[in-house]
């Protein structure tokens, strides 16, 4: 078992920190563009005409560490289901939550890629999970003054039953307009160029599941999320940052790959806004060349 803290054991939601990382120093960068594949790479490409363009080569979102702005990153991770194909879309992931539950033979196996760092110099991924919260819009509107966009992975069972099942909320009365804000935030976080991608259903440690347990976990936040932006996602995070084998084989079959960080803003864990702060300043005293950062979208700190 492979594993990182990213929230309290039994999904219990901890404080949240403000996006101190737009404000804190950073080494010079070269503001050379790598044509490179690969997590956080950067292509010359147009913010108007190109920068929501799709592709298959899976990289992350990332700006310039300079003053982590200026650059956008196409949105390279998800792969477009347009509207005529969204129904047999759905069908498909339906389809594998059925057929999918047996495990691939070894020698078929693809296993994921797993994500642990950025791989082009100079270049820092911000990400978000455990969303949506009523917090992405101001989470947004800072990365976007910025002329910079995230990663947001969301997990929540609320969203899967808002789009999968509308017709069964009449006894969930009270909460109707909790839901219908979470699939608005969804959508307004991938129209607004950000990435979306998977935390899974219901936050469950994936290495205490069994293989059909992973896959169940996995593909009801996969449907919701091609339902809300017709896309599906190409990242899966693992909540807490655990993962196994079974984990490995369960992503790479759907063609996604695992992201997991190399620094921790410290929010899950209570640190306030100043420890925070003073994580990443220590951050950038220690010039890393690259940096995929943890962070979480369900407190006011968060601007």
């Amino acid at each position: 078992m492979y594993g990182r803290s990213g929230r309290a054991p039994g999904g219990r939601r901890l404080k949240y920190n403000a996006i101190m990382a737009l404000n804190y120093p950073y080494p010079s960068a070269s503001r050379s563009i790598s044509t490179r594949p690969g997590p956080c790479n950067l292509e010359a490409q147009s913010r108007t005409s190109s920068y929501r363009s799709l592709s298959s080569s899976g990289d992350l979102f990332c700006i310039n560490s300079r003053r982590l702005k200026a650059l956008l990153v196409p949105r390279l991770p998800l792969v477009p289901l347009f509207p005529p194909t969204m129904l047999l879309s759905s069908i498909v992931v339906l389809g594998l939550s059925v057929l999918g539950m047996a495990r691939p033979q070894a020698e078929k196996r693809a296993r994921a890629q797993v994500i642990t760092r950025c791989t082009v110099p100079n270049t820092a991924a911000l990400t978000f999970d455990d969303g949506p919260y009523v917090y992405l819009y101001d989470v947004s509107k800072t990365l976007l003054a910025a002329n910079a966009t995230g990663t947001f992975f969301f997990s929540t069972d609320i969203l899967f039953l808002a789009v999968l099942f509308p017709s069964h909320l009449t006894r969930f009365h009270t909460r109707r307009e909790q839901l219908d804000d979470n699939i608005k935030r969804v959508k307004y976080a991938y129209d607004k160029g950000h990435q979306v991608a998977s935390h899974t259903w219901a936050h469950k440690d994936l290495t205490t599941l069994t293989w059909d347990q992973i896959h169940d976990e996995m593909w009801k936040v996969e449907l919701a999320l091609m339902r809300i932006t017709g896309a599906y996602p190409a990242f899966m995070r693992p909540p807490y940052g655990n993962y196994n084998n079974l984990v490995l084989d369960a992503s790479g079959i759907r063609g996604q790959a695992v992201v997991i960080w190399d620094f921790d803003s410290g929010d899950s864990t209570g640190h306030s806004v100043t420890q925070q702060k003073n994580n990443y300043n220590a951050l950038a005293n220690r010039r890393p060349s690259t940096i995929l950062a943890l962070n979480h979208e369900i407190h006011a700190s968060t601007v």
